[in-house]
């Protein structure tokens, strides 16, 4: 060790051969990128995707978007719970990320029950 202390070495005084040289960053290559998630442009490719489906107007070909909600519909119109509540929550999310402009483009499908006490509102789109 020297007098001066530059060869010091200990706490907050690395050896002079690993210090970092003038312009030189700690991090040279930085944070790395966040990956990209293929999965949510998966799912919204797929649900573009045609299918045939038979309905009250024959067999004709249909999104597979607009088929699931048909047939959650059909389900759903059935008796079957778990249908109306995957209804309702889609009724929802489509509320909350639609706005009021997409308002104006739904038609409403009120179903109520035989005695006429309970009742549930779904919202479907009229493009096709």
């Amino acid at each position: 060790m020297n007098d001066d202390g530059e060869d010091d070495v200990g706490y907050k005084k690395p050896p002079k051969n690993r210090r970092w040289k003038a312009g030189e960053s700690g991090n040279p290559f930085g944070r790395p990128k966040k990956k990209h998630d293929p999965i949510p442009e998966l799912l919204l490719e797929a649900l573009k995707t045609p299918v045939t489906i038979e309905d009250e107007r024959g067999i004709r070909t249909a999104s597979a978007r607009e088929a699931i909600v048909r047939q959650l519909l059909h389900k759903g119109t059935r008796g079957d719970a778990l249908a109306l509540k995957q209804l309702v929550i889609l009724r929802r999310k489509s509320e909350e990320t639609a706005g009021s402009d997409y308002q104006a483009k739904l038609f409403r499908v009120v179903l109520v029950d035989p005695d006429g006490r309970d009742g549930l509102e779904l919202m479907y789109d009229k493009k096709k």
